[in-house]
């Protein structure tokens, strides 16, 4: 578990060597940093300059609410950050990461990440589901 001090927020990043990646808000409020999604695909130059009303297919960056029960989930390849905590009270939540087998990848501090873990589950297939 994760408890974001007032101030707190993530730098884009992605999660090299997983598949799936989320977030459960544990305690949050809206007012304590969205998390926000950003395309890498170039989109924006492929775009008409004329869009009338921008949505999610025609957008480089989608933002969704840091809110109680809320639960995110999406590709590790996908860049995201998370706003500053603006309130004086904690973001209290879990990081979700599904990896088929993370501890090989020579890109990852497996010491520093399994300090975090606080569950795993095996699927049959071997897939495994970290909670962070």
């Amino acid at each position: 578990m994760f408890d974001d001090p007032p101030g707190a927020y993530n730098d884009l990043h992605n999660h090299v060597g997983s598949v799936l990646s989320g977030v459960y808000y544990i305690e949050a409020d809206p007012s304590q940093g969205n998390i926000q999604f950003e395309r890498s695909d170039n989109a924006d130059y492929h775009m008409p300059l004329d869009v009338a009303k921008h949505t999610y297919f025609t957008s480089t960056r989608a933002s969704y609410a840091s809110k109680t029960n809320a639960l995110y989930v999406f590709p590790s390849w996908l860049k995201h950050s998370v706003q500053g905590n603006t309130r004086l009270s904690s973001r209290r939540r879990y990081g979700l990461l599904v990896s088929p087998g993370w501890r090989q990848h020579k890109n990852i501090d497996a010491k520093a990440v399994s300090q975090q873990i606080i569950d795993i589950e095996v699927a049959p297939n071997g897939t495994r589901l970290y909670y962070l």
